[in-house]
């Protein structure tokens, strides 16, 4: 599934890598697996991208009562930030099928969710009235 939404790509045979992590298989609460790959060492050696984000508790008590309230979900949005093509093998891990490497931003990794948050509120900074 993930291919097919081109979050990860197959590492071309014959392909040299500078990185590889360890895929780790849990269940989800249904029991179907799900992949994990630990970033834990990779994160080590990287820098970050760091951006101040409000408490979630502390933006809640900013809305007034008695108001319309929208809240935003953005589906699978680390998977909008595109990984520099230099990057790429950095994120190789390996399977039982071959290895694969992201094409986007992946979760766990030290610098997706600052990345991500960055870009984000670089789209709605001209949104009225949002906390």
């Amino acid at each position: 599934e993930d291919e097919v939404l081109r979050v990860i790509e197959p590492v071309p045979d014959g392909h040299p890598t500078t990185w590889q992590s360890r895929l780790v298989v849990t269940p989800k609460e249904n029991g179907e697996p799900r992949r994990t790959v630990d970033l834990s060492h990779l994160n080590r050696h990287c820098l970050r991208e760091t951006t101040h984000v409000v408490q979630p508790f502390k933006q809640a008590r900013f809305v007034q009562a008695k108001t319309w309230k929208r809240v935003t979900d953005a589906w699978n949005g680390y998977h909008s930030v595109p990984l520099h093509p230099d990057d790429l093998d950095l994120t190789t891990f390996l399977t039982e099928k071959g290895r694969f490497r992201y094409r986007v931003a992946p979760q766990g990794f030290v610098a997706a969710g600052d990345g991500y948050n960055a870009r984000y509120d670089r789209i709605i900074k001209e949104v009225a009235r949002k906390i």
